[in-house]
């Protein structure tokens, strides 16, 4: 049997593996047996045990990790994107490698910055070392859009980090760059929120003053369960964040996306609509670029406040429940 390799960075040239201990031959062997990624001349993507390290179709942030010889982080959005978390509207961007000496670097599409970095904060996943969780979220707070920082800090409370404790983390990083907006952002997560759609439309919500529904509600009427809004006002409103892959997925849960399947959810989809206003409740639909656009945003948010001041005049007989959340950790 052959002895397992030494341990090796994800990213190594081969003075580095000679030097813990590999042959060219081995070397060679690696790379011809699709082990090892020849990234360019003399570097190379090496396997993490278990399967799930960095490959060759992570491009950028692999070249960045190649790039420099020192001992750097990934943090920022490729560090949300190897936890799982959204991608921002306008892509991943640059790698941002963060160390904690040496001076700050930025050119030819990698970022070195300089920052703290406490042993908490740094953990190695898929064979690299990146910002933990609650750092990744926090940095996302800071730096990124606000959209795109919801959307990811969203996502986090929903599976990885408990809300609070991002909250707590922001309030202890008291003057860094960019912490007037991590707080404002924070105070708005909620890991109810299912999707960056859902997250979105939070942001538009309080960008424009209105009330913040309940998010993930369960409706029932005098029959019964109905169904589960994405958004829901206890004046007797509830909204649907739309979107052709809610119902790609829906389709998909039933075994498939063929035309039958999704005529069934659409035909579904109707009826519990039908099911709620019969009930009383005004249900409320709306796309991205309703929420995205702030003409859009400013016009959806004037029609909800409308809505929600009739409701006093039109009986309901439906009740909205919070579905049940169970925060991570």
């Amino acid at each position: 049997m052959r002895p397992p390799d030494p341990l090796l960075p994800v990213v190594v040239n081969r003075a580095q593996a000679r030097r813990a201990g590999l042959t060219d031959r081995q070397i060679t062997w690696r790379i011809e047996h699709g082990q090892w990624k020849v990234l360019h001349r003399n570097v190379f993507v090496t396997p993490v045990p278990g399967g799930a390290g960095l490959g060759a179709d992570d491009g950028r942030l692999v070249a960045a990790l190649a790039s420099t010889r020192r001992e750097v982080v990934v943090g920022h959005a490729h560090a949300a994107r190897l936890w799982g978390l959204p991608c921002p509207l306008g892509g991943w961007g640059d790698p941002v490698l963060l160390t904690a000496d040496g001076p700050h670097r930025n050119r030819h599409g990698i970022r070195i910055v300089v920052t703290p970095l406490p042993e908490q904060d740094v953990v190695r996943r898929r064979g690299a070392l990146v910002t933990s969780p609650v750092r990744t979220v926090t940095d996302c707070l800071r730096v990124l859009p606000p959209v795109d920082a919801l959307a990811i800090a969203d996502a986090a409370a929903r599976s990885l980090v408990a809300g609070p404790l991002l909250v707590a983390a922001v309030d202890l990083l008291g003057g860094w760059p960019g912490i007037v907006q991590a707080r404002q952002v924070v105070d708005l997560v909620d890991g109810r929120r299912e999707s960056p759609f859902e997250s979105w439309s939070a942001w538009a919500f309080a960008t424009t003053g209105l009330v913040m529904p309940v998010w993930q509600v369960d409706v029932a009427d005098s029959a019964g369960f109905v169904g589960r809004a994405d958004a829901g006002w206890q004046e007797g409103v509830v909204g649907e964040a739309d979107g052709k892959a809610k119902y790609r997925l829906r389709a998909a849960e039933r075994g498939g996306l063929d035309a039958e399947r999704l005529a069934q959810v659409l035909d579904a989809e109707r009826r519990r609509e039908q099911r709620m206003r019969r009930a009383g409740l005004t249900v409320v639909r709306w796309d991205a670029d309703d929420v995205l656009n702030p003409a859009a945003a400013a016009a959806l948010t004037a029609y909800l406040r409308s809505e929600l001041s009739l409701r006093t005049d039109r009986p309901c007989t439906a009740t909205l429940t919070p579905h049940p959340f169970r925060h991570p950790g």
